[in-house]
């Protein structure tokens, strides 16, 4: 399934695998954390553009952001996140209630990390960095990560043609902006005669000599 990005809720992302379908929606912009294998570090030349949390400082100010949630990337099948360096954050704890989980590296990893300072905000900070998710928050993080390869962005570009061009030429070519009448079964009958000159409109443009060329 191709869909837009309003679709792409936790719930929906998670009901997808119970339903068979694959779910497909907008990339988004490309996350300089990802790379093809997660238990290497991100390249240097990256390193500068990986997500910050906090504040942007003002000019002369010291910059105390950190790394965000999304600098670390999920591995769904094995239930780990790593770390922009490539190492493990593993699940530590689950609190049932409110559906939230605990990730976290060992303290030991972090000690000589040389980008220590860009997780914590405290470098004497005597713990290893963790992430906390809620509910639906890590299947929202796996397919975030599935919609960075390049299968899927290919996948998802094949929407543009088939569903972006029809509702160009409604709106503009058309001039239709909202629907004239009230009603869903009115609605529906609107909807339905739009689409009928669409599609005779589509018509009339394939069966022009030069249209007939092109196409195969």
């Amino acid at each position: 399934m191709l869909a837009d990005g309003l679709m792409a809720t936790g719930e929906n992302i998670a009901a997808c695998p119970e339903k068979n379908i694959e779910f497909f929606t907008p990339a988004g912009p490309e996350n300089p954390a990802y790379r093809d294998d997660p238990t290497q570090p991100v390249a240097e030349d990256r390193i500068e553009d990986l997500p910050l949390r906090g504040k942007k400082p003002k000019k002369g100010e010291a910059d105390t952001r950190t790394f965000d949630k999304s600098a670390f990337l999920y591995d769904s099948e094995a239930d780990v996140y790593y770390c922009p360096m490539g190492k493990t954050l593993e699940r530590r704890s689950e609190r049932s209630k409110s559906e939230r989980y605990l990730y976290r590296i060992a303290k030991s990893e972090c000690t000589e990390c040389p980008l220590r300072a860009k997780c914590f905000k405290n470098c004497r900070n005597q713990y290893g960095r963790r992430i906390e998710n809620g509910k639906h928050e890590r299947v929202k993080q796996a397919h975030t990560t599935k919609m960075q390869t390049e299968r899927s962005r290919k996948k998802y570009a094949r929407r543009a043609a088939v569903t972006e061009r029809p509702f160009a030429l409604i709106k503009r070519g058309f001039g239709v902006r909202e629907f004239l009448v009230r009603g869903l079964d009115k609605v529906r009958a609107e909807w339905t005669l739009l689409c009928i000159a669409h599609n005779l409109h589509r018509l009339l443009s394939l069966s022009r000599p030069q249209a007939r060329a092109s196409v195969p």
